[in-house]
């Protein structure tokens, strides 16, 4: 998989549950602040929020657990929004891990 440059428009269109009021939209200015905010929302949900390590089964449990994800990543070459799926931003999410926090 080709990582998209670090600075690229992203909107991240999440649900949450088979509920529709669960809809949910962000953009970001980078693949790093998209992945930030994806841990943020998996933070808000812990009983001990993220400090200096992350238990990574339990961010891949919760990650499953979304029912949809979708990245809309802005390609300069084609002026458009190329949609990826759950595992394209997953793989996005563990390089950034690697890269950025102690894992446990």
């Amino acid at each position: 998989m080709t990582p998209p440059p670090s600075e690229v428009h992203i909107i991240l269109l999440i649900q949450q549950s088979s509920d529709p009021k669960t809809r949910i939209w962000s953009d970001h200015c980078s693949i790093r602040s998209a992945i930030e905010y994806i841990l943020g929302v998996y933070s808000t949900g812990q009983e001990h929020p993220i400090q200096d390590t992350l238990d990574i089964s339990h961010f891949y449990g919760f990650f499953d657990e979304i029912y949809d994800c979708v990245p809309l990543v802005y390609d300069r070459h084609f002026r458009a929004y190329i949609p990826h799926d759950k595992q394209w931003l997953l793989f996005q999410a563990q390089e950034y891990m690697k890269a950025n926090k102690p894992i446990v």
